[in-house]
């Protein structure tokens, strides 16, 4: 009766064994422009960079020099880590919630190792590839960068039909993620939406930003 059974538990094990080896993705590596280094082991090792989910939020730093943190198999970062600021945020693709968070310290210290330890590992700067306002494209889009941390929360709540939409592309960046990657501007006054909050900025960098000029 053990016989029998021996040939159907391998063909349930070999194509369980397979697939997981089809989904390797090898280590976790932290990577600049052209470079990676060593973060942690496949498997259990990455669960520590996952629970840095349940650590504090903190709000979005100024853009600096940041690095991507991804499976070494894999093309798509799982999260960006930006040393000057100790902060960490998880990709879209990651599953996990997009907040800025700081990691825990055996985590932060893993990822500053990372990044100081090896030679020629350089970060990523913060850019903007092209930025339209409206129907009107921006001569010097890089300018724009700092609409990702620009303005102070306010209760004013302008017309909703009242906005300008602002389509922002910075390829490869933590600023520019998913609905940060399109903001609104007012028609009239000082006020800029994005993620959803209104924000209070300078009336003229508003005035700028209507007119798809490059921000001064």
């Amino acid at each position: 009766m053990r016989r029998l059974l021996v040939l159907p538990l391998l063909l349930v094990a070999v194509p369980l064994m397979l697939a997981q080896q089809a989904f390797a993705k090898g280590p976790v590596v932290l990577c600049g422009p052209s470079a990676c280094a060593p973060l942690l082991d496949e498997g259990p090792g990455a669960a520590l960079l996952f629970s840095a989910t349940s650590q504090t939020q903190i709000a979005a730093p100024s853009p600096s020099p940041y690095y991507a943190v991804k499976f070494r198999d894999l093309a798509e970062p799982l999260a960006y880590w930006v040393p000057a600021a100790g902060a960490l945020r998880f990709s879209s693709l990651s599953g996990m919630s997009s907040a800025w968070v700081q990691p825990q310290p055996e985590l932060a210290g893993l990822l500053s190792a990372a990044a100081a330890g090896t030679a020629g590992l350089l970060p990523y700067a913060p850019s903007v590839d092209w930025v339209m306002v409206g129907a009107k494209t921006v001569s010097r889009p890089s300018s724009y960068v700092r609409l990702y941390t620009i303005g102070t929360p306010t209760t004013a709540r302008p017309n909703r039909h009242a906005w300008v939409r602002i389509w922002i592309s910075a390829g490869l960046s933590p600023w520019a993620e998913g609905d940060t990657a399109l903001m609104w501007i007012s028609l009239s006054g000082p006020y800029l939406l994005r993620q959803g909050q209104v924000l209070e900025i300078p009336q003229s960098i508003a005035a700028q930003i209507r007119h798809g000029r490059p921000l001064r």
